[in-house]
């Protein structure tokens, strides 16, 4: 290209706007084009974000100078000298996000007798695992090597070229650096430059992201399949035995079952972490093996080895009272997104079996995304049990939360539930402090500045895990 083909010119607005307002400016260029600009000048416009970026977290806190005309109610605090204000950072929640939107804080601002938007890039970390995803704020769970995307996509109002990541523990010094892709307008990560040390080796790895010299896990890799949790249920009437694991992996599984000495089955399929077999039932304690199997590396024979070995009690659902179960974990239904950690042990102890009929129906106003709760033919054939959700405290003392509503909806699997707090007869979502990392029953009793960081624990994107509290 010529000289000449590239050339512009530099207008300095500062020769012409003296005062703050809005102005229209329009560009005309003889036998070119005209342009028309409306622009705003607002004198010694400042902002900053508080201990930022945001990798996530919750919220965010933006201030400005309290000379701003920056519009606010009562969501902001204001002082002599500043203006701040908390936000909630995530999109993706059932309530309305009132400050940002695709992935910018949205402020209104009074200028000449105008209300003018404003709109900031929040130094926060989004990413996704597929171009049609949606971005998201929140923690990747964690996966499983076989199932770990070549690319996660990022994006945010953050300074990329300070970015990197790596595995942790790892002495290599291997770095994998983002890259801008202006396809999508936002860069990318490729985790096949960390792939050297994700293998069998080891049980997992963290890949880590690097900030200013910071580093925080970003996602957990199960390089091997892991048992989380393992139970026995039993159809007592009907002879059978139902057993659900929650595995970590994607291979093929076997298992092998004994009561006492005898080996009631051996080298049943799991299909999904389950098995169901018909046999003489008894209570009791039963040994579970679980074999993992894997192709060998030429691919001509399988191995299988033992990932676990357990002794289970069969359990009656029917039949609970007197037992205590522990909240294991909260894990996200799409297994996307990383569970809600708990600090304390949490228990639901005290239960009292309801009858559907008798005591739920028309007693009780269920709660539930997951189900329709005028459709009584499928919630009959749960499970109810009124209990008291508890959480350990001082030296091991349990401390009553509230009453719940324990709802077995699997009549296969007892290791997940529904919880649902009980205020009288009314039924809430549990209530998550992100803050403290506990469970709470009752939101009137939490500090005001305290419940932004609650999280409605609603069963559609949500599951309890439970065990048998021994």
């Amino acid at each position: 290209d010529s000289v000449e083909a590239n050339c512009g010119y530099i207008i300095d607005l500062k020769d012409y706007i003296f005062n703050e307002g809005i102005y229209s400016i329009e560009i005309s260029v003889p036998g070119n084009y005209i342009t028309k600009y409306d622009i705003c000048y607002i004198k010694n416009f400042k902002y900053w974000y508080v201990n930022a970026p945001y990798i996530f977290k919750d919220y965010a806190k933006i201030e400005v100078p309290s000379y701003l005309h920056i519009e606010t109610n009562e969501d902001w605090e204001i002082n002599d000298e500043r203006k701040s204000l908390s936000f909630l950072l995530d999109e993706n929640t059932k309530e309305e996000n009132k400050y940002v939107k695709n992935q910018k804080l949205i402020i209104q601002y009074e200028l000449s007798n105008t209300r003018v938007e404003m709109q900031f890039d929040i130094p926060a970390l989004y990413w996704k695992f597929k171009k049609n995803d949606d971005w998201t704020i929140q923690k990747p769970d964690e996966i499983h090597l076989n199932k770990l995307p070549k690319t996660i996509y990022l994006s945010g109002g953050i300074d990329w070229k300070t970015i990197d990541f790596k595995l942790s523990n790892d002495f290599s010094l291997q770095v994998a650096h983002v890259k801008e892709y202006a396809e999508e307008n936002c860069y990318v990560f490729k985790t096949d430059d960390l792939s050297m040390g994700l293998n069998r080796r080891y049980e997992s790895r963290e890949i880590m992201i690097i900030v200013d010299q910071e580093q925080e896990e970003f996602i957990k890799i199960l390089c091997k399949s892991v048992i989380r949790s393992a139970n026995l249920s039993g159809d007592f009437d009907k002879g059978i035995i139902f057993g659900n694991f929650d595995i970590r992996g994607s291979s093929d599984y076997i298992v092998t079952i004994k009561y006492g000495e005898e080996t009631v089955v051996e080298g049943i399929p799991l299909g999904k972490g389950k098995f169901k077999i018909n046999c003489d039932v008894h209570s009791g304690v039963y040994t579970v093996i679980v074999y993992e199997i894997e192709e060998d590396d030429m691919g001509f024979d399988v191995i299988s080895y033992e990932i676990g070995t357990y002794q289970l009690r069969l359990l009656n659902r029917d039949d609970l009272e007197g037992e205590i179960f522990r909240i294991r974990s909260i894990q996200s239904r799409d297994d996307k997104l990383a569970g809600l950690p708990l600090v304390k042990n949490h228990y639901i102890g005290d239960l009292k079996k309801l009858s559907f009929e008798k005591d739920v129906k028309d007693k009780i106003d269920l709660y539930s995304y997951l189900y329709d709760i005028d459709d009584y033919k499928t919630l009959k054939e749960f499970t109810y049990y009124r209990g008291i959700l508890k959480c350990e405290g001082y030296q091991g003392t349990l401390g009553n939360l509230g009453d719940v509503l324990l709802i077995l909806d699997n009549p296969k699997d007892i290791s997940k539930a529904l919880v649902c707090v009980l205020d009288d007869d009314c039924c809430g979502p549990l209530i998550y402090n992100s803050n403290r990392r506990k469970l709470e029953a009752d939101e009137s009793n939490i500090p005001k500045y305290e419940r932004k960081y609650l999280k409605v624990v609603d069963d559609d994107m949500y599951e309890v895990h439970i065990e048998l509290k021994e």
